[in-house]
């Protein structure tokens, strides 16, 4: 009689049709190694950024004196730190072992965020997050598990504030320290142990782990399943061994995740909620910039702005699939999207959305207008270029084949190509 386990994996297709045994075995340890480890360290991270929104209100900006922008130029601290590092650390992790590598990152910005604990003044804060931010580069399988991974994001923020709540109502000035120092301290309590577990269970690349938790068939068929994916392993010099701050509120966008994800997996065309997505951030910014309307309809505008955020995991599927045979190439293209996240965190807050502006915005929302406008055109001209190449492909298919594919073949294959 199917585990309870089995039934939920049943009811909710976690596995692909026609899967064997020895693979669903096999992805339930991964998903027991990988997936959890990763939405800890998801988790841990956010709960480490979001935790200098919540201190800034509970004390941290009367203590440090962080009056006018000062805010600001502390996330943008962070995004520098984020964007120095983030594309050479998407490469290192192809050429060194993960097992060790994450955890190491996460113990460095743990230490990092102790630090934050003591700092005394301005300037000590500006230094200590860089660093917290160049630590935080190494944090980036599909569909359905990449969209449970996202949900650690908000959970993160979301817990912030209610450790927040609760430091600055139990600690406050125990040991001589203010609540929101305590914060920083329980952030770096949760974070530290997380990172152990990293180094104990997280199983590196299918291609050289050394997992004592996998039998070597299992490492065989990882590997196995990857290559029929059309996924490349990584070269063969390596060796044998993505604003940056929000506030900690719960959001609806973990849920249209796993609910997009879900339903992508299942159809099979990713592109589908990306133009969806781009459609209501241009609507919705558009909205939020003229500003005197309805308040039904800015409540409207904002709620679409949080949903298409949602989306993400779906753009690194696409990404990761489209990139699927070149591993640094992927490894690039994932940072990019960091690094240009990054940046735009770093460079729109101190110019359209300054502390000293609030609550209108009203340069933000413009300039989000106009860079969803350009992701939407984005998403068209990757679409047009997936369908170019395919038809190439397939003409110098039949030309090694001797034969003319039929045009439902080709429109077949291009669906296949282009829609994943």
């Amino acid at each position: 009689m199917p585990s309870l386990l089995q039934r939920l994996e049943k009811a909710t297709g976690w596995y692909p049709k026609g899967i064997s045994k020895e693979e669903r075995v096999l992805v339930r340890k991964l998903d027991a190694l990988v997936l959890s480890y990763a939405c800890l360290s998801f988790f841990a991270k956010y709960l480490d950024v979001s935790a200098l929104t919540n201190a800034y209100v509970s004390g941290m900006k009367e203590d440090l004196d962080l009056y006018g922008n000062r805010l600001n130029h502390i996330n943008a601290a962070y995004a520098v730190g984020y964007v120095v590092f983030q594309i050479p650390s998407n490469l290192l992790i192809t050429k060194f072992p993960a097992q060790y590598y994450l955890p190491l990152a996460e113990i460095f910005w743990g230490f990092f965020t102790l630090g934050t604990a003591f700092c005394k003044t301005y300037n000590q804060i500006v230094v200590t997050r860089f660093f917290v931010g160049f630590s935080a580069t190494s944090k980036s399988e599909l569909g359905r598990r990449n969209a449970l991974f996202w949900i650690a994001n908000p959970l993160g923020q979301m817990i912030a504030g209610y450790l927040q709540a609760a430091a600055y109502t139990n600690l406050n000035n125990n040991h001589g320290l203010q609540g929101w120092r305590w914060l920083f301290i329980i952030c770096f309590i949760i974070t530290i142990p997380i990172a152990l577990i990293g180094i104990v269970f997280f199983p590196d690349m299918p291609e050289r782990t050394k997992s004592r938790w996998l039998t070597e068939a299992e490492k065989k068929l990882a590997v196995k399943r990857l290559q029929e994916e059309g996924f490349a392993p990584p070269p063969t010099c390596t060796p044998s061994r993505s604003s940056t701050t929000s506030a900690p509120s719960p959001t609806p966008a973990p849920r249209v995740s796993a609910l997009v994800t879900y339903y992508t997996d299942l159809r099979g065309k990713r592109w589908e909620p990306m133009v969806l997505a781009g459609v209501l951030c241009v609507f919705a910014n558009i909205v939020l910039a003229v500003g005197n309307v309805l308040n039904g309809l800015k409540f409207f505008a904002y709620i679409a702005v949080v949903l298409s955020s949602g989306l993400i995991p779906v753009l690194v599927c696409w990404t990761a699939e489209g990139f699927a045979s070149d591993l640094e190439a992927r490894a690039v293209t994932l940072a990019s999207y960091n690094c240009l996240g990054a940046v735009t965190g770093l460079v729109v807050p101190l110019v359209a959305w300054p502390v000293s502006k609030a609550p209108g915005f009203r340069g933000g929302f413009i300039w989000a207008t106009l860079l969803s406008a350009a992701y939407l055109a984005n998403v068209g001209v990757v679409l047009i270029l997936n369908r170019r190449d395919e038809k190439k492909a397939a003409q110098v298919a039949s030309l090694e084949t001797g034969s003319s594919p039929s045009v439902e073949e080709v429109r077949q294959v291009d669906e296949k190509y282009i829609f994943v």
